[in-house]
C-alpha cells in the first residue's frame, strides 16, 4: 500500500537534513591532509589562509606552505593560498623550518606570525604576489641565521625580527625595502654582520645601514646607481668596501664615523661624492682607483667628502702613486682630487690642464716639485696649501689669477715668479711661507688682498707696482725681515695691521695719493725710525703706530692734520718724536690733541744740512758727543739739523 508524505511529514525530513548539514556549513576551516595545515576559507573568494592549529596543539618539524590547497571534506574544492592568520605559528617552539615560496600572497602573511619559535632556522619568504611582512613576525626567533628578502616585499614593519639574536647574515635583493630610508637594524637589528645586496637594488637609501655597529662585509651588485646620505655611518665594525662600478655618486656623510674603515675602493664611474662623507675614519690607510683621469673630475663636496683626506696613500692600479702623471685627456684638476696625498713626491701636469681646482693639492707634505704648463690659467684657492716641502714654483704666463691660500704655509718655498698675466692674488695666497725672501708683485695687479704675506718672515725685499690701489688687511704682518718699503703713488688705502710686527723695518716712505691708514697699520714695528706722510691722508687709523719705540721722525706733508678715531700714537713718549710739518700748520698741529704733544717743526725752522763736522761740534739731543752725524735730530755748532 502508497504511502503518502503529507505535507508535516515533508517539513520534518527537512529539518533532519538541515540539522544533519548544520556542522558542515558552520566549520568555517579544514584540513589539509598533504601539509597537515589548517585553513579557513575567506567567504566565496577561492582564497584560503593558514591558521593555527583550532585544536591548541602546536606545528612542528618542517612545513612547506602549498600554493594551493584542497577542502576534500566539503566538495574537494580548491583554494589559493594567500596569507597567514596573526600569531599562526606563535610559540610553535618545535618548528625547525619554514618554506612559504609557493604561497601567492597579495597583501600582507600577517603578524607576529612565527613569534616566539625559537628552534625556527631556515625561512624561504614568498616569492610570488606582493605583500608586506607584519609586526614582530619573526621576533624571538633566537636560532634563524639568515634570510633573504626577495623584490615582491613591499615593506616590514619595524621590529618584525626582534629578538633573532642569532641572524648574523642578510640578502636584501629588494629595491623597495633598501631604498626606503628605514634603517636596516631597526627591521633586523643591529647584530646583522653581513648584508648581501641583491641584483635588483638600484639604490641605497639614507641611514639605510646606520649604526649597524657589527657589520664587518657588505656586498653591494652592479646594479646600483646611488649611495645615499648617511647610509653606513656609525658602522663602526665596517673595515673595507667596494663600490661598484655601476655607482655615479655617493651621499653627503655616507661613511661617517666608520671608525674601522681601513681601506675603499672607488670605481671610475663615481661622478660626485657628499659633505663629510668620510668623517671619522681614521683608521682609512688606502684608496683603491683604477682610472686617473676620472679621479681627477669626481665632484667633491667638501675637504672631508675625499676618503684622502683620511687615508693619504693613494693606490692605481694596486701600486701606490708617488710620482704624479696626470693623463693628457685630463683638461681640469678638480677641487680636493689629491689633498692630503702625502705620499706624492712629484707632480707633472700636460698641457691639456686649464685650471687646478681648489685644494687640489692641499698639504701633500712631501712634494717636491711641480711643473705647471701654460695651458693653465687659474689656480684655485688652497691649491697648494702647506706643501712644506715645494722650493719652487714658476707660474707660467697663461695664470690670470692665483686664489685664497693658494700657496699658504708652504715654508720651505724660497722663490716663486709671478707672470705680468696675474691680475688677482688671493687672500693668504702666500701666507706663512717662511722661507721666501723676495718677491715682485707684477704691475698688473691692482691690489694686495688681505693677509697675501701674511707672516713670511723670511722676507726682506718687496716691489709693489704702481698699478696697485689698495693693500689689504695684515698683507704685510709679521714679515721681520723686510727692512724698508716705499708705498708708490698709486696706492689709496693701506689697510689695519698691513704692516703691524714688521720688527726689521727702518723706514717707510709712502708717495702721493693715500688718503686712509688702517689701525695698526705699522703696529709694533720695533725697527722704525723714521716715516713720510704724504698731503693726501686725511686719517690714520687707532693705534696705527703704537709699539714703534724706535720711531724718532716723522714727515707729515698734509697741511691738515690728519684725524683719527682713536690715538695713532697712544702708547709712544711723542716729546722725544720730530714731527715736521709743512710750513704755516705748525699752530694747526699743536692745536690737535693727536699732534700737540709731538716736538714739531717746520722745514723752514731746520738748519740746513751741514756737510762737515769741522764747522762745529756734534752731538745728539741728549748732549753726547758724537764723531759724525746721524739719522734724526743733531745739534751742530748750536743749531739743530736734521738727516733723513
Amino acid at each position: 500500500m502508497a504511502r503518502t508524505l503529507t505535507l508535516s511529514t515533508c517539513k520534518h525530513m527537512l529539518l533532519l537534513v538541515a540539522l544533519f548539514l548544520l556542522p558542515l556549513a558552520a566549520k568555517a576551516w579544514f584540513i589539509d591532509p598533504g601539509s597537515g595545515l589548517y585553513f579557513e576559507r575567506m567567504n566565496n573568494s577561492g582564497l584560503a589562509v593558514v591558521i593555527a592549529n583550532p585544536s591548541g596543539n602546536k606545528y612542528k618539524g618542517d612545513i612547506t606552505i602549498p600554493g594551493l590547497t584542497t577542502d576534500f571534506y566539503a566538495g574537494g574544492y580548491t583554494y589559493l593560498v594567500t596569507s597567514i592568520a596573526d600569531e599562526a605559528f606563535k610559540d610553535c617552539t618545535e618548528l625547525t623550518s619554514i618554506n612559504m615560496a609557493g604561497m601567492n600572497p597579495a597583501l600582507s602573511i600577517g603578524n607576529r606570525t612565527f613569534l616566539g619559535c625559537s628552534n625556527l632556522k631556515t625561512v624561504i619568504l614568498p616569492m610570488n604576489g606582493t605583500y608586506s611582512i607584519g609586526d614582530e613576525y619573526f621576533s624571538g626567533c633566537s636560532s634563524l641565521t639568515s634570510i633573504t628578502i626577495p623584490n615582491v616585499v613591499t615593506s616590514i614593519s619595524e621590529g618584525a625580527f626582534y629578538g633573532c639574536s642569532a641572524l648574523t647574515s642578510v640578502t636584501l635583493n629588494n629595491n623597495a625595502i633598501v631604498s626606503s630610508g628605514t634603517q636596516m637594524r631597526l627591521i633586523f637589528g643591529d647584530q646583522v654582520q653581513s648584508y648581501i645586496i641583491g641584483g635588483d637594488v638600484t639604490s641605497i637609501g639614507s641611514e639605510a645601514f646606520r649604526f649597524c655597529s657589527n657589520l664587518t662585509s657588505i656586498t653591494i651588485p652592479n646594479s646600483v646607481t646611488s649611495i645615499g646620505n648617511k647610509t653606513f655611518r656609525d658602522c663602526s665594525g665596517l673595515t673595507s668596501i667596494t663600490i661598484p662600478n655601476s655607482v655615479t655618486s655617493i651621499g653627503d656623510d655616507a661613511f661617517y664615523d666608520c671608525t674601522s674603515l681601513t681601506s675603499i675602493t672607488i670605481p671610475s664611474s663615481v661622478t660626485s661624492i657628499g659633505y663629510s662623507a668620510f668623517l671619522g675614519t681614521g683608521q682609512l690607510n688606502g684608496v683603491y682607483i683604477t682610472d686617473l683621469a676620472a679621479w681627477c673630475n669626481i665632484s667633491f663636496s667638501g675637504g672631508l667628502s675625499n676618503p684622502l683626506y683620511f687615508a693619504h696613500h693613494l693606490y692605481l692600479n694596486g701600486q701606490e702613486i708617488t710620482d704624479l702623471v696626470i693623463p693628457s685627456s685630463v683638461t681640469s684638476i678638480g677641487s680636493y682630487a689629491f689633498e692630503e696625498c702625502t705620499s706624492l713626491t712629484s707632480i707633472t701636469i700636460p698641457g691639456s690642464v686649464t685650471s687646478i681646482g681648489d685644494n687640489a693639492f692641499w698639504r701633500c707634505c712631501r712634494l717636491t716639485s711641480i711643473t705647471i704648463p701654460n695651458s693653465v690659467t687659474s689656480i684655485g684657492d688652497g691649491a697648494f696649501y702647506a706643501c712644506e716641502t715645494l722650493a719652487s714654483v714658476t707660474i707660467p704666463d697663461g695664470v690670470t689669477s692665483i686664489g685664497d691660500n693658494a700657496f699658504d704655509a708652504c715654508s720651505g718655498l724660497t722663490s716663486i715668479t709671478i707672470p705680468n698675466s696675474v691680475t688677482s692674488i688671493g687672500n693668504y695666497a702666500f701666507a706663512d711661507c717662511k722661507g721666501l725672501t723676495s718677491i715682485t708683485i707684477p704691475n698688473s695687479v691692482t691690489s694686495i688682498r688681505a693677509y697675501v704675506f701674511y707672516r713670511c718672515s723670511g722676507l726682506t725685499s718687496i716691489t709693489i707696482p704702481d698699478g696697485v690701489i689698495s693693500i689689504g688687511r695684515q698683507a704685510f704682518y709679521g714679515c721681520k725681515g723686510l727692512t724698508s718699503i716705499t708705498i708708490p703713488n698709486s696706492v689709496t688705502y693701506i689697510g689695519h695691521l698691513a704692516f703691524a710686527d714688521c720688527i726689521g723695518l727702518t723706514s717707510v716712505t709712502i708717495l702721493g695719493n693715500v688718503t686712509s691708514i688702517g689701525d695698526g697699520a705699522f703696529a709694533y714695528c720695533q725697527g722704525l725710525k723714521s716715516i713720510t706722510i704724504p698731503g693726501s691722508v686725511t686719517s690714520i687709523g687707532n693705534g696705527a703706530f703704537n709699539g714703534c719705540q724706535g720711531l724718532k721722525e716723522i714727515y707729515c706733508e698734509a697741511v691738515t692734520p690728519p684725524d683719527s678715531e682713536g690715538d695713532p700714537f697712544s702708547d709712544l713718549g711723542r716729546s722725544n718724536i720730530l714731527l715736521v710739518v709743512p710750513d704755516g700748520s705748525e699752530d694747526l698741529y699743536k692745536a690737535h690733541y693727536i699732534w700737540d704733544q709731538f716736538w714739531i717743526e717746520t722745514p723752514t725752522g731746520i738748519s740746513p744740512l751741514l756737510t762737515s763736522p769741522e764747522e762745529g761740534p756734534i752731538y745728539d739731543l741728549s748732549g753726547k758727543r758724537l764723531q759724525k752725524m746721524q739719522r734724526g735730530i743733531n745739534i751742530v755748532g748750536g743749531k739743530k739739523v736734521a738727516v733723513k
